[in-house]
């Protein structure tokens, strides 16, 4: 088989698998979507959002208490087992992103006939 039939082939296969997996993608999204009960945020819970947060930044005052509040805070045990646990979610998205890219757990899939030296 020549080079481009060989490419061609396999872009045909990438392509297809892609396709398969975005629909099964989205059809999860939508089990997700409709048992989490999400929906968009409201045009008016969209602007009190927008208009608290442009009185924050137009507020020097507002300003102040919030970086004399950050500044004063106290690091508990119950906030380093939250970090903890938060950290924990975000690394086993990443990998799992990471896993999902590679279409391996570990390494990269080697791609043609090559040997690895040792």
């Amino acid at each position: 088989m020549s080079a481009v039939g060989k490419l061609t082939s396999s872009l045909t296969k990438l392509s297809n698998a892609t396709v398969y997996w975005s629909k099964v993608a989205v059809e999860v999204g939508k089990i997700v979507y409709k048992k989490e009960a999400l929906a968009p945020p409201s045009s008016q819970q969209f602007q009190q959002v927008y208009q608290s947060w442009i009185k924050f930044v137009k507020s020097p005052a507002q300003q102040k208490q919030f970086l004399e509040q950050a500044g004063s805070f106290q690091f508990s045990k119950a906030c380093a087992a939250k970090a903890a646990i938060y950290g924990t979610q975000l690394l086993a998205f990443f990998s799992l992103g990471e896993i999902i890219g590679r279409r391996h757990i570990v390494g990269y899939p080697s791609v043609g006939g090559h040997q690895e030296h040792h």
